[in-house]
């Protein structure tokens, strides 16, 4: 199985950019034609392989919410540390790529399952 990381792209420079994933500045190899500065991208094995939107990654981040949760849950954690916990820890991702904690919880919060953990943020 292979796994693609999103960052964003601070600089580029003809073939190569240099892209933020997680406050580590790398070096990848530039595959996509239209790349600019602040896109949004899927860096795998040293290249920039694909554009996603910044949608997409809400989306993707909802996604890693349930897989956090779950995680904790599997640990030990109660439910309500472990949705805290994990909305934690995807509110730090989502800062690093510039999504804000309201954007977050409010695509979480549209399931009326999350709305006891996050009280009067929903």
């Amino acid at each position: 199985m292979c796994l693609g990381v999103v960052g964003r792209v601070e600089e580029i420079m003809d073939m190569v950019a240099k892209v933020n994933i997680g406050g580590a500045i790398v070096e990848v190899i530039n595959a996509i034609e239209d790349l600019a500065v602040g896109d949004l991208v899927i860096v795998h094995a040293g290249l920039a392989i694909e554009k996603i939107s910044r949608e997409g990654l809400i989306d993707n981040i909802v996604l890693f919410y349930d897989i956090q949760k779950y995680h904790y849950i599997a640990n030990g954690y109660s439910e309500e540390e472990a949705a805290r916990m994990a909305l934690n820890d995807i509110v730090s991702y989502g800062a690093e790529l510039g999504i804000s904690v309201d954007e977050i919880i409010s695509r979480i919060s549209l399931s009326s399952r999350y709305e006891k953990y996050f009280g009067d943020k929903c």
